[in-house]
């Protein structure tokens, strides 16, 4: 759906881009007025509409991409470490110091109690 908003929004401004390029040769010189008028009609029937409808279809593209985000990182930290890798993981920032031992503690005791 999105790509075919895309395309008919690209085709549709196209379209209303080419009129007004062939503008000059509609009328006779002196008749600016009807050229004036035809130039307005075009981008408000035409490019205007065309470039909405492609920026719809790059809001769905967009909408679409976000709703499809892979498994893996909606996974939660359980389902893609194993309880041994993440007590092993513990394990090294309480002897790099980074944590202290009574965090070391509660977080092993929450991770052993999610088996």
């Amino acid at each position: 759906m999105d790509i075919l908003l895309k395309v008919v929004g690209v085709i549709w401004a196209i379209i209303g881009l080419a009129n007004i390029i062939a503008l000059p040769s509609w009328g006779k010189t002196g008749e600016e007025g009807i050229i004036a008028i035809a130039l307005v009609i075009n981008v408000v029937l035409f490019i205007i509409p065309g470039l909405i409808l492609y920026g719809i279809g790059v809001v769905i593209a967009k909408k679409r991409s976000k709703d499809s985000v892979p498994a893996i990182i909606n996974a939660s930290p359980k389902e893609t470490v194993s309880i041994e890798n993440r007590l092993q993981k513990l394990d090294d920032l309480l002897a790099q110091g980074v944590i202290r031992a009574d965090e070391h503690e509660r977080r092993r005791t929450a991770i052993l109690n999610e088996v």
